[in-house]
């Protein structure tokens, strides 16, 4: 596309662009600040954060006014670089190609509230997704890859069951 020759996408797009019959995902960020609010009434996270975390991101934890000040400012850095993400897709994906796609996939994008299941955080540092949170990650990016953009889900619906293609499924690119 000219977006991808023109030099006006992030070089690794155009890099990609030169690539026949690519499909991207570009997958949108989740707010980090649900790993705080998911992990306030576990005895375990808490003492975890406080110990390891003290050195590396205790802004993070701090339940301080400047913690939830740090903690919105990272949610907000967070909508800027997705809405980032979405301004270069679709610029790459102005001129329409038969052998490239990019496409958004926001299914974690919407803040996720306190009944994300703690079991969801890896007990070694109740802070990375666990095994059933990538599963639920998983399911969640295939059904959005599976649907049309108007329809895509933001929402972090992890009990939502698996869509199952047909033989005439396709990824849709618009």
């Amino acid at each position: 596309s000219t977006a991808c020759t023109a030099g006006k996408s992030p070089a690794a797009m155009q890099s990609c662009c030169r690539i026949p019959r690519l499909f991207v995902n570009v997958i949108q960020l989740m707010h980090v600040s649900v790993v705080h609010n998911v992990t306030l009434h576990s005895e375990y996270c808490r003492s975890m954060h406080e110990s390891v975390f003290e050195w590396e991101c205790s802004c993070a934890f701090s339940d301080t006014p400047e913690g939830l000040a740090e903690r919105k400012r990272m949610d907000n850095l967070t909508d800027m670089y997705n809405l980032a993400l979405v301004e270069v897709v679709e610029e790459i994906s102005a001129e329409k190609s038969d052998t490239f796609a990019a496409v958004i996939q926001p299914g974690y994008t919407q803040p996720i509230n306190e009944t994300f299941p703690v079991s969801f955080l890896s007990t070694i540092d109740c802070f990375h997704p666990s095994l059933a949170a990538h599963i639920a990650m998983a399911k969640i990016l295939w059904n959005n890859m599976l649907t049309r953009k108007s329809k895509k889900s933001s929402t972090f619906d992890y009990q939502t069951p698996f869509l199952c293609p047909t033989a005439d499924s396709i990824f849709p690119t618009d």
